[in-house]
């Protein structure tokens, strides 16, 4: 096994860490991560916000600038559901995420 292939295994473990979040409190990764995934654990997770990290000038999502982002292209992530991706920050409405860090 190459160092990348654990260092892949070791973030799909979760070893790059995780928060859990049951409120409305905004959740920002450690200044050198982002948060790669996100599990709806606890029921369904509604976000208020969900800000996608901007990569050389890209942003990922359906407008042009993060701070306009507010979960449009879906608001709710069913319990048990994970999704992936690169994210600076987020908010929930209700429900319960685990967001991990990479």
């Amino acid at each position: 096994m190459s160092v990348i292939d654990g260092d892949i295994q070791q973030i799909a473990f979760g070893q790059g860490g995780s928060i859990y979040e049951s409120g409305t409190t905004a959740i920002a990764p450690p200044s050198d991560k982002n948060i790669i995934s996100i599990t709806a654990v606890g029921g369904d997770a509604v976000f208020g916000k969900l800000i996608p990290s901007i990569k050389n000038g890209t942003i990922i999502g359906n407008t042009t600038t993060s701070s306009d982002y507010n979960g449009d292209a879906f608001t709710t992530l069913t319990e048990g559901v994970t999704i992936y991706g690169n994210w600076e920050g987020l908010t929930l409405s209700s429900g319960a995420v685990i967001a991990y860090f990479g």
